[in-house]
């Protein structure tokens, strides 16, 4: 069996679409300095160019492994960002006090 090669990226640096094709590029860390309690700089290393019927194949599918990941618990949702979670009281809540409601 042939290897496949395969590619390393920290992750995705941008998304786009243009002339038609979905491109993803891919980056990690680049060489450059980190500046003091700040990132590193990085750079993009390759890109991924897919028609958008084949880009939203793959996104289903990661879906799908984001779902087993979390079943697993490999992974936790968490609410998006300024969304709080709300606490689960295991005390019934109270009804209205008006014949109104």
């Amino acid at each position: 069996m042939t290897a496949v090669p395969e590619i390393y990226a920290d992750g995705v640096g941008s998304l786009r679409l243009a002339a038609g094709m979905i491109r993803v590029d891919l980056i990690s860390i680049g060489e450059g300095e980190v500046p003091e309690g700040g990132q590193p700089p990085m750079e993009t290393h390759h890109r991924l160019v897919m028609t958008p019927q084949a880009f939203l194949q793959s996104l289903n599918m990661m879906q799908q492994l984001v779902a087993k990941l979390i079943e697993a618990g490999v992974l936790r949702r968490e609410p998006p960002p300024g969304e709080q979670q709300q606490p689960q009281s295991s005390t019934p809540p109270v009804p209205p006090a008006s014949p109104n409601f």
